[in-house]
């Protein structure tokens, strides 16, 4: 399936529990220095999230191919030490043919590495929605926490850019684990990878259960850049929403810091609806929601 990038003008919407140890540091990130924090699916909630199941479609023939061409040229720069050592050693035991246990041990090594790449891969997650009452329970500490409202703009340079629809699915994916391996391949050949890439991380960041549907997530995702920050335009700031039981203290800090930092910057409390199950939210916003 493809990768569904976020329209520019889209608003994008990140609950934020007060009570985080890391909530301070998060609001002071993006109104202060325009950032975002990427974490990783290891620190996620839902285990299942963003952990497909590695599929073993690695043939033997495969394998043999790649041993033998590690044989011929042991000495690649881009190669683990480790592994260099392993194929001197074997070259002068003699032992150039794999059995079945040195292609099961392969194997079990692709796998690993595969999941290693998935752990370091950078994720963030937004909302297109900002008044579904479960949004507010779940993040903002039931409803006592904010929503920063965020609106994609039309740079290519901000981190908004690379924020890619959420598909809700009835089955766990499957990751093929040959596409990681074409993957390294390519990179060690100074080949293009992005279509491998992409499939790869839309596989693995992209697809979630359906019973997750009413988050209507999007969500960025960047190889390699787990534990980092991404900037996004600070134009691209647009408001910050209090819960219905967001206390007067924290409406007052962050309007210190609003005002502070003379930013243009809209605070507005939300409120219970008093006709659906759903969030009032003041209409500091144009009305615009997938």
């Amino acid at each position: 399936m493809p990768i569904t990038y976020v329209e520019p003008g889209t608003y994008l919407f990140r609950f934020l529990n007060p009570n985080s140890s890391h909530f301070w540091s998060a609001v002071t990130d993006i109104l202060a220095e325009q950032n975002i924090f990427l974490s990783s699916r290891t620190q996620f909630n839902d285990p299942h999230d963003s952990n497909p199941e590695i599929e073993d479609d690695l043939s033997s023939s495969i394998i043999k191919a790649y041993a033998r061409e590690m044989l011929a040229n042991p000495w690649r720069p881009d190669r683990d030490p480790d592994d260099i050592v392993r194929i001197l050693r074997l070259q002068a035991e003699g032992k150039t043919r794999l059995n079945k246990q040195q292609i099961a041990n392969i194997k079990l090594r692709a796998h690993q590495s595969t999941k290693e790449f998935l752990d370091e891969c950078g994720l963030t997650s937004f909302s297109l929605t900002k008044d579904h009452p479960l949004l507010w329970g779940h993040y903002a500490a039931g409803y006592s926490g904010v929503c920063i409202v965020f609106r994609r703009g039309t740079s290519m340079q901000s981190g908004l850019c690379l924020c890619a629809k959420v598909h809700y699915v009835d089955a766990l994916p499957k990751l093929p684990l040959s596409l990681h391996y074409r993957l390294v391949r390519a990179q060690r050949a100074s080949k293009e990878y992005d279509e491998l890439a992409d499939r790869i991380l839309s596989l693995s960041f992209l697809h979630k259960f359906k019973h997750w549907e009413y988050e209507q997530e999007a969500r960025i995702f960047h190889p390699s850049r787990a534990s980092s920050k991404l900037s996004f335009e600070k134009s691209e700031l647009v408001g910050i929403i209090l819960g219905p039981k967001s206390s007067r203290s924290l409406e007052e800090k962050l309007a210190a810091e609003i005002s502070r930092l003379a930013l243009t910057v809209r605070l507005a409390r939300a409120s219970l609806s008093a006709t659906d199950y759903k969030i009032a939210v003041p209409g500091m916003l144009e009305t615009q929601e997938s």
